[in-house]
């Protein structure tokens, strides 16, 4: 009797053990942890995972594809660890969504897969985006809400004073007397017109003529206008040189003066014969001097003559 009972005791054991195996396995087989699974380990990088957790969905074009194994915090964001099938092809310009499952329900990650810059293995890392939800768009509609208030008084102000201003009877005067006096300058301006047709046509005549006129003229003229152009230049080149050339010419003067200047201090600063016979007052007065004797002997020559007395084939 007691071994039979202990016999019942290990089948019930055995049953319950492989129950709860059947059971783990259906769980991790529904989060796709399974084993024997076939999937891909993918990495996304959000601002704000908020609401999402780890069994999360993960859907691709509306179906489910994977599951999230785990949320991390990554620095200044949030770093979500999902598991999805590895026959999705997942390539360089992939992203996801976190969006809203139901009006009341929970979030889900929706991938988008990319097509282009070729398609990635091993570590996958995808950027993630935020959706608005429920509770942004009621946030925003708060905002909205508080700054409706001072926007409506505003306008209400607004459109106060626009009702006064048109309300105005000296503003209404005035515009009906200024529409007056642009009708009457319409007026005016059509008698004008029309007494003067005959006279504007005439004179749009007459320029298309002048205008035709200067047309052939240039055309006549062409080769004359190029040469025109031709020895004006040539007349600028030569312009030129000479204003070169004379620039030459003002340097070499100003040399000249420097050296005349120069010249004009040496004799103030008594250097040289000149300023001595310019200067010197002793000199001066001794040229006077001998000046003086000469002029005595040349009277006394001219009056007295000279006795030369030669002789000749005698020795002393």
């Amino acid at each position: 009797m007691a071994a039979s009972t202990r016999k019942t005791e290990i089948r019930v054991g055995i049953i319950t053990i492989a129950a709860l195996g059947l059971l783990i396995a259906g769980i991790m087989w529904g989060k796709g942890n399974g084993i024997g699974v076939d999937r891909k380990k993918i990495t996304i990088e959000f601002d704000d995972a908020a609401g999402i957790s780890a069994g999360a969905k993960v859907y691709l074009y509306g179906v489910e594809i994977g599951s999230v194994s785990g949320v991390s915090i990554e620095g200044r964001g949030a770093r979500v660890i999902a598991h999805i099938s590895k026959s999705i092809p997942i390539y360089k310009d992939a992203y996801a969504t976190i969006q809203v499952m139901e009006l009341t329900g929970g979030k889900k990650i929706e991938l988008s897969p990319g097509s282009s810059g070729g398609e990635l293995s091993g570590e996958i890392i995808l950027p993630g985006k935020n959706q608005a939800d429920i509770g942004g768009i009621i946030a925003v509609a708060q905002d909205l809400v508080l700054n409706v208030g001072p926007l409506l008084k505003r306008a209400d102000s607004a459109l106060a004073a626009i009702s006064n201003l048109i309300g105005d009877k000296r503003l209404q005067q005035n515009i009906a007397t200024a529409a007056d006096q642009f009708a009457a300058a319409s007026v005016e301006l059509n008698s004008i017109l029309r007494e003067n047709r005959g006279r504007v046509s005439t004179t749009l005549a007459s320029v298309e003529s002048l205008t035709t006129d200067l047309q052939e003229f240039v055309g006549r003229n062409e080769g004359g206008v190029e040469r025109i152009i031709q020895s004006t230049g040539t007349l600028v080149d030569e312009a030129s040189q000479t204003l070169k050339e004379s620039q030459e010419v003002i340097l070499r003067v100003d040399r000249l003066v420097g050296r005349l200047d120069s010249i004009a201090v040496d004799l103030r600063q008594g250097d040289g014969s000149i300023s001595r016979l310019i200067y010197d007052k002793t000199l001066a007065q001794e040229i006077d001097s001998a000046l003086s004797g000469l002029r005595k002997f040349i009277e006394d020559v001219d009056r007295r003559g000279i006795n030369v007395n030669v002789g000749v084939g005698h020795k002393n």
